[in-house]
């Protein structure tokens, strides 16, 4: 999650393993990516812990629009807004699998970027995996539920 050493200045060691849930990536961070990679490019690193394949460490690959049907649901041109995410790391391929869906995924700051929606690719080293991006989910719902909140953060102690 830290593979550039001139990106550590917020590393932690997280004692128990696990990254303490908080906010949501902004659609900002998407456009001027907030990590470096290895080779010092700008990247966004995620993870996610999913029902098949348990943690697994990807980077952001963009974000567009699409337009889905699912004629055998009854459902018929449905806009939707993904976020392609690659497998990142040393760790196994791909980043999701079948059974992984509505797992969250998060940046490695805890902030929530979305739910896994489904994935593409023909190898295992190919896959993109995409998720719907929280702050879009949170803006549909709100057009239903205009007063629908999400659990507040809970500190470190």
């Amino acid at each position: 999650m830290w593979p550039n050493f001139e990106d550590r200045a917020s590393y932690k060691e997280y004692t128990d393993g696990l990254v303490q849930a908080r906010g949501m990536v902004p659609l900002k961070d998407l456009s001027k990516l907030p990590h470096l990679d290895a080779h010092g490019d700008p990247a966004l690193f995620v993870v996610m812990n999913g029902r098949t394949s348990g943690t697994r460490l990807g980077c952001v690959n963009g974000l567009h629009s699409t337009r889905r049907t699912f004629s055998e649901f009854g459902i018929e041109e449905v806009d939707s807004l993904e976020i392609g995410v690659v497998p990142s790391g040393k760790g196994p391929l791909p980043f999701s699998k079948c059974g992984d869906s509505g797992a969250g995924v998060f940046d490695r700051d805890g902030r929530v970027l979305g739910i896994v929606n489904g994935g593409a690719g023909p190898t295992n080293t190919t896959d993109v995996t995409f998720v719907s991006p929280f702050w879009w989910i949170l803006d549909r719902i709100h057009e239903v539920y205009d007063d629908a909140g999400i659990y507040p953060a809970t500190s470190d102690d």
